[in-house]
């Protein structure tokens, strides 16, 4: 419906005007929205750039940005004093367990030394046979005069067969010294020969001497011990002490 009153800016049809058209007669255009700012007069401090908007803060200054978290500290240095530390420990303990197994593997075998039987003047070939202990009793009285020093020739049965041995006694019945030296015989020229030294006493009637020390080695032999209850003035017997061993018989030279 068209409006009852006069209306400038609709038409007579009651449809309002084109842009750009004039309106249709009898009514008047339609005003237009001044220009801003007039002209003769600046912009507002508010004003944005031409075509913008005016700037958020109603005429006060932009607050600049809030500052960030602080950057992170950067990474220190590794300190070697740690590690260090931890090596000397390590190398500390080491030392220590190596000195104390060593301690007891030597108190061992001082110990295993000390409780070990004598050893031999015998090589580790298969035993011969063994001959019985010589007969006939030596005059013991005969003995008590003279004393069983001096040089003694003749052999002993070991592992290695029969072998001929000079026994040089020096000394009193109670604190004697010996050299026993050994050497092959004409039923056994397989023999090396060797000496070393001994020691002993004769007590109640029984010479005893043991090994002390080499003089002359041949490979794969060991001192082997003197035990005698045949003395006699110008015969000596007894047994060498050692496994696979049996007797010696001398004379004096």
């Amino acid at each position: 419906m068209q409006p009852s009153g006069a209306d400038p800016y609709y038409p007579a049809s009651g449809v309002p005007a084109s842009p750009g058209y004039p309106p249709a007669s009898g009514f008047p255009a339609a005003p237009t929205t001044p220009a801003y700012p007039p002209p003769g007069f600046p912009p507002h401090a508010d004003a944005g750039a031409p075509g913008t908007y005016a700037s958020p803060g109603y005429g006060l200054p932009l607050l600049p940005p809030p500052p960030g978290p602080p950057p992170p500290p950067p990474p220190r240095p590794r300190s070697l004093l740690i590690p260090l530390l931890v090596a000397g420990v390590l190398a500390l303990v080491l030392a220590v367990v190596a000195f104390t197994a060593g301690y007891f593997t030597g108190k061992h075998n001082r110990e295993t030394t000390s409780a070990r039987p004598p050893q031999t003047a015998t090589a580790s070939s298969s035993a011969q046979p063994q001959p019985s202990a010589p007969s006939g009793a030596p005059d013991p009285s005969a003995a008590t005069q003279q004393g069983v020093a001096g040089t003694w020739k003749g052999t002993y049965r070991c592992n290695q067969g029969e072998t001929g041995l000079t026994l040089t006694i020096k000394g009193q019945d109670s604190a004697l010294t010996a050299t026993f030296a050994f050497y092959p015989t004409a039923t056994n020229s397989d023999v090396p020969s060797g000496s070393y030294r001994m020691s002993g006493n004769v007590t109640d009637g029984t010479m005893r001497l043991i090994g002390t020390a080499w003089i002359n080695r041949p490979d794969g032999y060991g001192m082997v011990n003197l035990t005698s209850t045949g003395i006699g003035a110008t015969h000596l017997t007894g047994t060498v002490e050692f496994t696979g061993c049996s007797t010696f018989d001398l004379d004096r030279a």
